[in-house]
Order: C-alpha cells, then structure tokens, then sequence
C-alpha cells in the first residue's frame, strides 16, 4: 500500500515538473516573440516593410507567439498589397489577442484592419461579417459603422449604408462625423437624391467651416445647386434652343457615316447653325419613364450654300429599373435630313440599351442600335438604301462627386447597302474613344475627347477601278469649353456658353479619300 502510494507520488511530481519545464518553455518563446515584435516596430515605422516583415514573421513563428507580433505581420503584408496574405494573419492574431490583455480598442483596429484587407479583395461580404463581431464588442464605436458603411456602398445597398453613416455621425461628432456625411453624400447621389445630398454637406460646413472638407463640401454643394437649377425636376417638359457660328477647314458632307469622295470638298468656310428642341415626359416614376424629344438643326454656310444641312430628329424612350443600379430601356428613332433645298436621308432606328453601377463611381453602359437608311438624293437612292448597326459599351469612372468622369468605350458598326451598286460604301468598323471632363477655373468644365475609327470596306473600291478595298483610319480630337452663364435663373432657365475645337485626320489607302480637317465654333444654348 505504501508502495503504491509513492508510485502515485512520483508519477504526480513528475508530470509538475514536465509542466514546469513546458510553462517555461512557453513563456520564453512569447518573450523571444514579444522582443522580434519591438524590433519590427522600428523599421515598420519608417515604412520599411520588407525589413519589418522579416522579422515579423520570426516572431509569429515561434512556437508561442505574441498575438500582437502576429498582428503586426497581416498589417505589414497589408501594406505592401498583399492582403490575401495579411488575411489568416488577422485570423490567428484575433484568436491570440482575445486571450491577451489588449485594450478594447486594440481588439477593435484588428477587426478593422481584417476588413479593410477583405474591402481591397473587394470581398465585402466577408468583410461586413468582421465589421458585425466588432460591432458586438463595442456596440457605440462610430469608426466600425463608418467602414459599414463604406462596405454597404459597394455593395450597392445604398439604404443600409445611409443608415450606418447615420450611425458613425450620431457616436462621433468630430472629423469621423463629417466625414460619414461627406460619403453619405455619395451614397444619395447614388439614389439619385440630390437634395438629401446637399443636407449631407451642409451638415459638414456648419459643423467646421474652416477645414479642408468643408471647402470642398461647400464646392460641392455650388454644383449641385446649379444642376439643379438647370435641370428643375417636376416639370414634365424642356425645350431647347441654340444658336452658333464658327470656322471649317474643310467643310464635308456627313450627315450620317463616313464620307464618299464628292462630299469631301478640301474648301474651308464659315457659317452659322441654328438648334430647337424639346423633350416630354409621357410617363416619370421613380423606376420607370417614358419620353418623347424632338430635335431641329440648321447650318447655314457663307460661301458653299449647296452644303447646308438641315436635320429633323424624333425619338420615344422607354426605361426601366428594377434595381437603383440598373437601367433597361428601349429607344426608337426617325432621321430626316434635307441637303440644300433637297431630299437627302430617312432614318428609322431601333435602340434596346442597359446601363449599370458596377460600384457607386463606376458605370457600364451596352446598346444595341439598328438602323434603316432610305436616301432621298437621286445621287444615292437606290445605291446606298440598306441597314447600319452598332454594338458598344463604354465604361464611365465617375469623380469629384459624379461632377467629373472619364469614360472609355469600345464600337463595333457596320454598313450593308441592298444593292451590288453600292458596294464601295459596305463596310465593317471598328472605334475606340476615350474622353474626360473635369471642372476649371471660374465655374468652367473641360471636355477633352479621342476616337479612333478604323473602317474596312468589303469589295474593290470604284476609285480604284476595282483593284483595291478602301481601308481608312479616321483620329478625332475633341476639346470644348464650356461655362454656364447664370443671367436667366430665376427665369427657370439655364444658359450655358462653349466653345469648342474639333480635328480630324482621316488616312485611307485610297487618296481621294484622304482628309484633313478642323472646325470652330462657338455656341450658346438655352434650356427652359
């Protein structure tokens, strides 16, 4: 009986001093981890990441490591872009720090931390999921309904995100306030709530006048004001009216696609034009419209009268979006172009079309055109009668609060004359165009544009006595600067002047069809 008990004795005080050994074992790694980690900070600090990442790294790798340590390697990971990396880091560091004695707000910044790396990976579930365990530790820390909201954005649930911003500027009343309004404000753009928009900014320049934010919240709201007063939703009509002149290096007839070697006249010339307009709104709901718009154009040329153009354009539009962030429609149109005093094109056309928010400040639109040309002329009737289609998509990155963009597009287009008779004018074509507009000095918007047009015709040209297909390459250049003059608001009418700068180089591999040209002009458009 003794000798069992001393066994048990032996084995119990054996086991306490192999738990012993292992318990000082643990506590030196962590304490090698803990001193790596310090070493780490210095280097991290003056962003050298790829040092610090190093011995990081060492620290985390031992066999008890420092929950900070393991931290610190997702962070750097993190910035250096590698946030699939960062992210089993902020994993294990949470697991870590939840047993360490950190202060609730450290805890709080590695759950923000993890979701800002899944916000780069633009995996915003998974994100929003970390945002909502923060949530439950600290249910009044307006920073984690701040990043909500930015996450709910992106997700296009622009109702949730307005109301976490909501939240983060009722918690915090300084810099994160005005900030949450700030992106709140972009979130009712989003929505197409203007109005609730510029209550947001408002909120901001009473709040701290002085600062970099308001200056730019107050910019802001001036814009929004004036497209407002230019557009003055309600009303269920518009009507247009525009009157311009300028100078043409080398005035061309197109009036529709590209020009056959007659139209080109190598003469420069200058002239007048003379717009008139309206649209009506048949049927407006917040998800879906139905519109009529007219259009009239006259150019008047000093010298080359026989060029003169007059052009007749109607159109009806329907859309509809099932979603804030989808837009279907369907368009249908009838061109009619009068050359001179004479008969020159009818147009039908058929336009389904669909335009998206991939996120709030990017926008994809795709259409479909089809189109039946009957020309009137007797130098084309007959010949050119036939069909044109066009498929493109342009993709639009919105800035500056959508005031600004720069779109990127691609066009495919095709001409397809009824007749053998018309085969120099049967093509297939190519384009790609690239344009920005950003505001300026005194209230003035730049637009400045590219396209390349690349057009390869079908059969032997006629110009060439049939030995060789026309092949052209066409560069557009565009530049207009306008400015909205302010005499007429409180008429309900908006007034805008521009003036604008448009080149043209059109190689081809057939001379006569080669051209330069530049136009002029100068406008002033009303909109009532």
């Amino acid at each position: 009986m003794q000798s069992s008990r001393k066994y048990r004795f032996i084995c119990i005080l054996y086991l306490w001093f192999l738990s012993a050994i292992w318990s000082s074992c643990c506590l030196a790694s962590e304490e090698t981890s803990e001193r790596l980690y310090v070493q780490g900070l210095v280097p991290f600090s003056q962003g050298d990441y790829i040092t610090a990442l190093k011995r990081f790294q060492k620290a985390a790798n031992e066999p008890q490591p420092y929950g900070l340590a393991v931290y610190y390697l997702g962070l750097t990971f993190g910035k250096l872009g590698e946030y699939e990396k960062a992210i089993p880091h902020f994993n294990k560091a949470l697991i870590l720090l939840a047993r360490e004695p950190i202060d609730k707000k450290g805890f709080l910044s590695a759950h923000w931390d993890m979701a800002t790396a899944y916000y780069h990976l633009k995996r915003y579930t998974e994100g929003l999921a970390i945002l909502k365990k923060a949530e439950e530790i600290d249910p009044d820390n307006g920073l984690t309904y701040y990043y909500q909201g930015l996450f709910y954005s992106s997700l296009n649930d622009y109702d949730a995100a307005i109301q976490s911003l909501n939240r983060a500027a009722e918690l915090d009343t300084g810099i994160l306030a005005q900030q949450a309004d700030y992106h709140r404000s972009h979130v009712h753009l989003a929505k197409g709530e203007v109005d609730s928009a510029i209550e947001a900014l408002q909120g901001i320049v009473a709040a701290a006048p002085d600062t970099k934010l308001a200056k730019n919240a107050s910019d802001r709201i001036s814009q929004l004001s004036a497209q407002i007063q230019r557009k003055k939703p309600e009303k269920p009509w518009e009507i247009r009216f525009g009157v311009g002149g300028g100078y043409d290096s080398n005035v061309i007839l197109e009036p529709n696609g590209a020009p056959s070697a007659g139209q080109i006249t190598g003469e420069q010339d200058s002239g007048a034009t003379l717009e008139l307009g309206g649209t009506v709104d048949f049927w407006r709901r917040p998800s879906s419209y139905f519109t009529g718009n007219y259009d009239f154009y006259q150019s008047l040329h000093g010298t080359l009268k026989d060029y003169d153009v007059q052009a007749h354009h109607a159109q009806l539009t329907a859309g509809w979006s099932p979603d804030p962030a989808l837009n279907l429609g369907l368009q249908g149109g009838m061109n009619y172009y009068l050359l001179g005093n004479d008969k020159y094109l009818l147009e039908f056309s058929a336009m389904p079309f669909m335009g998206f928010f991939i996120q709030p400040d990017f926008y994809t639109q795709i259409l479909y055109q089809f189109t039946s040309q009957d020309y009137l002329s007797p130098v084309f009737d007959k010949i050119r009668d036939g069909i044109r289609q066009e498929v493109s998509i342009r993709e639009y990155f919105l800035m500056d609060q959508f005031d600004s963009y720069i779109s990127l597009g691609y066009r495919y287009d095709m001409e397809d004359p009824d007749s053998d008779a018309g085969d120099d004018f049967q093509y297939h074509g190519h384009s790609v165009e690239l344009s920005i507009i950003i505001p300026t000095l005194w209230e003035t918007n730049l637009e400045l544009g590219y396209n390349f047009h690349k057009r390869n015709y079908t059969f032997p040209n006629s110009r060439s006595n049939f030995t060789t297909a026309r092949d052209d390459s066409e560069h557009d250049f565009l530049v207009i600067l306008s400015k909205p003059l302010p005499f007429l608001e409180n008429y309900d009418t908006y007034m805008e002047a521009n003036i604008s700068y448009r080149g043209t180089i059109n190689n081809s591999n057939i001379n006569i069809y080669e051209y330069d040209r530049n136009v002029v002009t100068v406008n002033l458009e009303f909109v009532y």
